[in-house]
C-alpha cells in the first residue's frame, strides 16, 4: 500500500481475497475503508496477479486498456468489477493510467499506475515471448507529455525486491525481474522517473538508488504472514519484516518517505532531493507535518 501525503491512496494489487471476486468487493473494500472514504480520501489501484488470476488474456493484439484484455466472461473472472467500481478508483474502467491531484499545466506529482499481469514477468500472463507494446506505448506517451516535476510509477510486481535468506519470497524466487527492468528501465531512465513503487512481496524493502532511480517494496499492508530476507543483501539501503504503509510527501525540493508500521511507528524515514544520488535519513520515529 502506497498513502500519498494529499489524501490519495494507492492500493498495489492483489487487492481482494478470493482471487479477486466480486464477492469480495463489500468485505474486504466497502467495509474495510468506509471510515476513510467518508473522510473524503481518494483511493487508487493496480492490478494484482491474485486479481486476474483466474482470467485468461483476450486473443487481442494490441490488447486493450480495459477489461477487454481479458476474457472477463471467463468462469471466476470478475475483472470488470473491480476495474468499474468507482471507489477502488481506475479511472473510466482502465487498468492503467496516470493520475495528477493539480489541474495545473506543471503539476507537482504524476503518478502512473500499471498492469504488470501483461508486463514481461516470469508468472506474467502473456508470457516472455509476447508483449503489452499498447500499455508501453501508452505510458511513453503519457510520460513524454507529463510536465510533473516529480514522476512516479506504482506497479504490482516489482523490478528490484529484498533477496531471499535461501527461501522462497512471495512464492517464488524474486530477487528481481530482468525482463521487467529490460522492458521498462530504458523507458523510465530516459523521462527521469524518480522512484518505482511496488507491492506483491510481504515486506518492506528501499532498494539502493539505480541510475537515479529509488525502488520501493511495500507488500506489508495485508494480512498474510510476512517474508523473510537477507539484511546483509548489498543492495537493500533498508527492509524490514512489518506491516506497514508508505506514506510519500512532496515539496517542490525534495521528496520524503516514510514507511510507517501497523503501530503507528515510522520504521524508514528520509528524503532527496531532485536529481540527487544520495538520501537523507530522518530521525527514528520521524513522521510527516500534519
Amino acid at each position: 500500500m502506497l498513502a500519498h501525503a494529499t489524501s490519495v491512496v494507492f492500493l498495489l494489487g492483489d487487492n481482494l481475497d478470493g482471487e479477486g471476486s466480486a464477492l469480495s468487493i463489500p468485505s474486504d473494500f466497502d467495509d474495510v475503508y468506509a471510515p476513510v472514504l467518508a473522510k473524503g480520501v481518494v483511493f487508487h489501484a493496480a492490478l494484482g496477479a491474485h486479481d486476474v488470476k483466474p482470467c485468461p488474456v483476450a486473443d487481442l493484439d494490441p490488447l486493450a486498456d480495459d477489461a477487454n484484455a481479458y476474457r472477463w466472461r471467463a468462469p471466476g473472472c470478475d475483472i470488470e468489477f473491480q476495474l468499474s467500481h468507482r471507489d477502488i478508483g481506475f479511472p473510466d474502467g482502465q487498468r492503467y493510467y496516470s493520475v495528477v491531484r493539480e489541474a495545473e499545466p506543471e503539476p507537482l506529482v504524476e503518478i502512473f499506475v500499471l498492469d504488470s499481469n501483461t508486463l514481461l514477468i516470469r508468472d506474467g500472463k502473456l508470457g516472455l515471448k509476447r508483449e503489452d507494446g499498447a500499455q508501453i506505448a501508452w505510458l511513453e506517451r503519457a510520460m513524454n507529455a507529463s510536465r510533473a516535476r516529480w514522476k512516479l510509477v506504482a506497479l504490482h510486481h516489482p523490478p528490484f525486491t529484498a533477496p531471499g535468506r535461501g527461501r522462497l519470497i512471495g512464492g517464488a524466487r524474486r530477487d528481481r525481474e530482468p525482463g521487467l527492468e529490460a522492458q521498462l528501465g530504458p523507458l523510465l531512465r530516459r523521462h527521469g522517473v524518480d522512484a518505482v513503487i511496488a507491492g506483491r512481496d510481504r515486506l518492506y524493502a528501499r532498494i539502493r538508488p539505480r541510475d537515479g532511480i529509488r525502488y520501493f517494496v511495500t507488500g506489508g499492508g495485508g494480512r498474510e504472514p510476512l517474508a523473510d530476507y537477507d539484511p546483509r543483501a548489498r543492495e537493500l539501503a533498508a527492509a524490514g519484516k512489518f506491516h506497514h504503509l508508505l506514506l510519500l510527501r512532496a515539496t517542490e525540493e525534495r521528496l520524503e518517505y516514510y514507511a510507517i508500521d501497523d503501530a503507528g511507528r515510522s520504521r524508514d524515514a528520509g528524503w532527496f532531493a531532485k536529481g540527487s544520488a544520495e538520501d537523507t535519513a530522518l530521525p527514528a520515529g520521524a513522521l510527516p507535518p500534519p
